[in-house]
């Protein structure tokens, strides 16, 4: 009989090791819950995961240069002393002490907001130590001291306040990491390449591209493909991110109350644009489009959806809380199709997580939505086995964010019987709860 080979252990995942710690009573299992998840003795650590996690996110050697600089294991070390001695007074001292000397290292690094994400993951394991500190301290310190409390209530706020300016920052550090060269008139006309995964777009001419083309016509094709390249790695890492929402729970006796986002600029992610002109044909390649148009920009609470549908998807609109009817925006031609209406919408209980959406003959051929609680529509237009490329707009492993924003524009399908239709889409999620001003 042959020998079986052993099978490699899967690793598991980063949001699954996080949401272990939220599943724990805020009590000692806290601290017990955060060492079997961040260094387990049959899996890699969690630190060993974000280079790879944030691969897309930050400069190939930034996070494993830092971590392997950093007081990581002293901290592993002496989490394991503690739970062994839950009542000694030097080793909590000690893994207090180590826990802000690995916050200010990477606070101080130049590519600090390339580290974003390491320090995200460690905020968890710093203030579970230093509530662990505040609720035990009675047996650690023989006495009760309300300085411990308030050294965890300042440091969940400098944490907050620090993950709340940052974003912003790594958005735009980002953002810059997609560059845009023109060259009309040559073989790759337009290219788009994103420093940080070496992936690049070609913007190609075709035989209906006009000889006098300019440079400015590309240089717009360009930075739409930027923007939909950049929204969805902004998308990925949000996935990351809006666990920083949780830090409120670590507030006293605030443990099983539900995360929430600071605001909603950073509780915001847009998927899109899109449209025949920034969706590539095969694996790297746009080709070029003479088509202009404008985008409707409507945000708020989506009570509605009309939708007009047959071929194509030949027109859309949203319904908005306290919108005037003559506010609405549709996009397209309602004169054809057939009319599905969508219902009962609300900012709390039932609202669209997610959107598919099939594009053939350069407009959206079909749409599928999904809600709050498994429901969903059925694919509505009937060309979405017909070769259709198929997009899925959902922010989120889970229902954890909700559409609220919509941007459109409508144009004509190919062909010569085409009618308008809706061909351009972008989409906005929030957070499903927000901080209110």
């Amino acid at each position: 009989m042959e020998k079986m080979e052993k099978m490699e252990k899967i690793p598991t995942p980063w949001e699954e090791r996080i949401l272990q710690i939220f599943d724990a009573p805020k009590t000692s299992y806290l601290l017990s819950t955060l060492y079997s998840a961040y260094f387990p003795t049959d899996d890699v650590t969690i630190f060993d995961q974000l280079p790879e996690l944030c691969k897309n996110f930050t400069k190939s050697g930034v996070i494993s240069k830092e971590l392997k600089n950093s007081v990581l294991n002293k901290i592993k070390q002496n989490l394991k002393a503690y739970l062994d001695d839950t009542n000694n007074e030097s080793v909590m001292n000690n893994l207090v002490e180590l826990c802000n000397k690995f916050q200010t290292s990477i606070l101080k690094n130049r590519e600090s907001v390339q580290l974003l994400g390491v320090l995200i993951t460690f905020s968890f394991l710093h203030l579970s130590v230093l509530s662990e500190k505040d609720n035990n301290q009675t047996n650690i310190y023989g006495g009760w001291h309300n300085s411990h409390g308030k050294e965890l209530a300042d440091k969940i706020s400098e944490y907050k306040i620090y993950f709340t300016k940052t974003y912003p920052i790594w958005q735009d550090w980002r953002k810059d990491q997609i560059t845009i060269k023109t060259e009309p008139r040559k073989k790759d006309s337009g290219v788009v390449s994103d420093i940080i995964t070496g992936r690049s777009i070609k913007v190609l001419p075709t035989h209906h591209t006009p000889e006098n083309v300019n440079s400015d016509k590309f240089q717009k094709i360009c930075s739409k493909v930027k923007n939909r390249i950049y929204n969805e790695i902004n998308v990925e890492f949000m996935k990351l991110y809006m666990h920083t929402f949780a830090l409120n729970k670590f507030e006293h006796n605030n443990w099983y109350e539900h995360p929430i986002a600071p605001n909603s600029k950073v509780a915001t992610v847009w998927l899109g644009t899109y449209g025949v002109d920034t969706l590539p044909k095969g694996k790297n390649e746009i080709k070029y489009s003479e088509k202009e148009y404008e985008l409707t920009n409507e945000m708020g609470v989506i009570k509605g959806v009309n939708i007009i549908e047959f071929n194509t998807i030949h027109a859309l609109s949203f319904l908005f809380k306290d919108q005037d009817p003559n506010d609405r925006k549709t996009v397209g031609n309602g004169k054809h199709g057939h009319l599905t209406t969508i219902r009962g919408l609300d900012e709390e209980r039932y609202h669209i997580v997610a959107v598919d959406l099939y594009f053939h003959h350069s407009v959206i051929c079909a749409m599928q939505f999904f809600f709050s609680g498994g429901m969903k529509t059925e694919i509505l237009g009937n060309r979405a086995k017909s070769n259709a490329v198929k997009i899925s707009c959902r922010p989120g492993n889970n229902e954890n964010f909700k559409l609220t924003g919509v941007r459109m524009a409508s144009t004509l399908a190919d062909g010569p019987k085409s009618n308008e239709s809706v061909g351009y889409i972008e989409l906005g999620f929030e957070y499903i709860r927000v901080k209110k001003d």
